[in-house]
């Protein structure tokens, strides 16, 4: 399912900057205001990640499906 899933290149963390230079994929758990709050798909395990808005795009027809067809499980 790709409804929650956001292409991010900037993200924070309460530990500090966590942002990818050329972006990934971001799982969303939430919404407020400007930010995104979720966590980057693959990595450490960072959670409550706050992704800007303005640093985030929703996937392309072309990413939603290799992301369909190449699920990952977040627990």
């Amino acid at each position: 399912m790709t409804d929650n899933v956001i292409w991010a290149t900037e993200a924070q963390h309460k530990l500090g900057d966590i942002s990818r230079p050329s972006g990934d994929y971001a799982y969303v758990d939430r919404e407020e205001d400007d930010h995104y709050v979720g966590a980057w798909v693959t990595g450490f395990g960072f959670v409550e990640v706050r992704f800007p808005k303005s640093g985030t795009r929703p996937l392309t027809p072309a990413e939603k499906k290799w992301h369909e067809d190449h699920p990952v499980v977040i627990v």
